[in-house]
C-alpha cells in the first residue's frame, strides 16, 4: 500500500492520497489539485472513492471539483451530510468563505466496511469535532481526520463539536491499542496511537 500526504489549503489540511492493489482513495481533498486528479484518473482501472473525515470547508473544498473532473464518487457519514450544503455547519459562514455547495453520493454509517475490490475500509464515528467525525481504519493506519492530532485532539468550539463526544470517541480510540495502529491525522504529523496514548494528556 502507498500513502502520499498532501498538504491542502488555507489551513494545510491533510490530504492522502491512498492506493493499494486494487483501489485508489483521496481523503479530505481541501483543493483540486492538479496532482490529486491525475492520481485518480491515472488509476481508473481500480476502485475509487472521495471519502470527507467531517464536513468542515478545509477538509471538502476540493471534494466537488474533484468530482467533476474524475467522476469519483464522495462519501461522508451521515450526520454530516448535510454539512457538505450547509455553511454555518461547514463553518464556513464562520471565516467568511463561499464553499459551492454539494451532496455526497454515499451516506456512510458507524462500523460500515467499504469494499474497494478486496480492499476494506472500515468507518469509526468518532463524533466530537463534528456530529460526524469518522476515523478511517485501513490495515494498520487511522485515518484520524479532526479528532486525533498528534499531541492534541480537535477542537469542539465549531458548529457541531460536543467536548464529551469527543471524550467518548477517543476512548474507543483507546480500545484499539492491542495493534500499532500509525494515526495520520487531519493536520500536522503522523504519530501512533501508541505513543498518543503513553503522551497525549487528552488520551
Amino acid at each position: 500500500m502507498l500513502v502520499k500526504t498532501i498538504p491542502l489549503g488555507a489551513v494545510a489540511a491533510n490530504c492522502y492520497l491512498v492506493k493499494t492493489k486494487d483501489a485508489a482513495i483521496v481523503i479530505d481533498p481541501a483543493e483540486a489539485r492538479q496532482e490529486v486528479i491525475d492520481f485518480l484518473n491515472s488509476n481508473s482501472e481500480l476502485n475509487r472513492i472521495i471519502l470527507l473525515t467531517h464536513c468542515h470547508f478545509d477538509h471538502i473544498s476540493g471534494a466537488k471539483e474533484l468530482r467533476d473532473k474524475t467522476g469519483v464518487k464522495i462519501a461522508i457519514h451521515k450526520n454530516d451530510a448535510k454539512g457538505l450544503y450547509d455553511p454555518a455547519l461547514n463553518a464556513s459562514a464562520v471565516f467568511g468563505l463561499n464553499i459551492p455547495p454539494f451532496e455526497a453520493d454515499i451516506v456512510l454509517e458507524d462500523k460500515e466496511i467499504i469494499t474497494l475490490g478486496n480492499t476494506g475500509v472500515e468507518v469509526l464515528l468518532t463524533s466530537g469535532h463534528t456530529k460526524g467525525s469518522v476515523c478511517y481504519i485501513l490495515e494498520n493506519m487511522i485515518f484520524s481526520g479532526d479528532t486525533l492530532f498528534k499531541g492534541s485532539v480537535g477542537r469542539t468550539d465549531l458548529p457541531g463539536g460536543d467536548f464529551g463526544a469527543l471524550m467518548s470517541s477517543l476512548a474507543l480510540l483507546k480500545e484499539k491499542k492491542d495493534k500499532e495502529y500509525i494515526i495520520l491525522s487531519g493536520h500536522g504529523n503522523k504519530t501512533t496511537l501508541s505513543e498518543e496514548i503513553a503522551n497525549n494528556p487528552y488520551l
